[in-house]
């Protein structure tokens, strides 16, 4: 195990280079810089094309795009991802700032569509074609469908405006101390806005996973021999049902990232995915290049621990 992890680890590294490479040539194409997206044309107009251009030659944006990332890459390879062009500040300490917030959400999210999903899909297979499979189906169908902005704005107005049960968003009350119960309260309607969409596709594949796996003639001979149907169904069908599910949830990782930028933007949700739209609007070349480098990294490491739960789940895989 420990030489395929290894091995992994090894291919995955030009690949990471690959994918900022590629990141840094899209962002050489983009219009403007971060010289001009920080003042107005008013402004540049008044200052003059001479210090605009003085302003990128003291940022290096007058070099080609290569040259930049060659620079870059060099010093994020010592560990220095390098300091915001709008704030002054250091892109790691942002990054660290905001990674809990981040990971809490996500984390949360992923735990409640986890659990969710095998749940809609094992109810919804075992009572196939009946009114409650048709409910979840239906109901699945639509969370697919509704994009996340639109669902976040919907619960908002629900629950946050018209019901006054939870507040409209960010991590606290503002003027309040720490405390669990107001985090709680915070974290549960972004954590189920993101969750949703994810739910509702893994919760179809776990029923068709679920349904090959009933089929099957050893789940036949172990009801045959007289085995209780909840140990079957758990015990026998579920356990390798969850294969192609822990695929799935492998997989859909990235969208679980890219879901929860939408998500923090409508809950004001102090993470990494606001920080990000933040350095794109204001073109943050170090924060772009810091965080896309970071979502790459996590991609990768949650692929490998698909392949290693594999092994965990299914006792007949190795990688030995």
């Amino acid at each position: 195990m420990a030489t395929y992890v290894l091995r992994r680890f090894l291919v995955a590294i030009p690949v990471i280079l690959g994918i900022t490479l590629l990141i840094y040539f899209m962002i050489s194409l983009a219009p403007g810089d971060p010289v001009t997206a920080l003042i107005s044309p008013h402004d540049a107009g008044a200052l003059g094309s001479d210090w605009v251009a003085r302003e990128r030659i003291r940022l290096g944006l007058d070099k080609p795009w290569p040259i930049r990332y060659s620079i870059w890459l060099n010093e994020a390879l010592h560990g220095n991802l390098g300091y915001s062009l709008v704030t002054g500040r250091s892109v790691a300490g942002e990054i660290v700032r905001r990674l809990g917030p981040t990971l809490l959400l996500t984390g949360t999210a992923l735990a409640f569509s986890s659990v969710a999903s095998i749940l809609i899909g094992v109810v919804s297979a075992v009572y196939q074609n009946r009114w409650v499979d048709n409910l979840l189906t239906t109901v699945s169908f639509v969370f697919v469908s509704v994009p996340g902005f639109f669902l976040g704005l919907l619960v908002i107005y629900v629950f946050a405006l018209r019901l006054r049960w939870l507040p409209t968003g960010d991590l606290s009350t503002p003027g309040q101390g720490f405390a669990l119960h107001d985090l709680l309260t915070h974290l549960l309607l972004p954590a189920l806005v993101l969750g949703a969409s994810l739910t509702a596709g893994l919760a179809r594949y776990t029923r068709s996973a679920m349904l090959e796996t009933l089929s099957q003639a050893y789940i036949v001979a172990a009801r045959a021999k007289g085995l209780g149907w909840p140990r079957v169904l758990m015990r026998h069908a579920l356990r390798n049902a969850l294969l192609p599910v822990i695929t799935i949830t492998g997989l859909r990782v990235p969208l679980l990232i890219g879901g929860s930028v939408i998500v923090e933007q409508v809950f004001n949700w102090p993470g990494l995915g606001q920080l990000g739209v933040e350095a794109v609007f204001s073109r943050d070349y170090p924060t772009i290049m810091a965080l896309n480098l970071l979502i790459a990294i996590a991609v990768v490491v949650a692929n490998l621990l698909t392949d290693v739960t594999y092994s965990i789940v299914d006792p007949r895989i190795r990688y030995d």
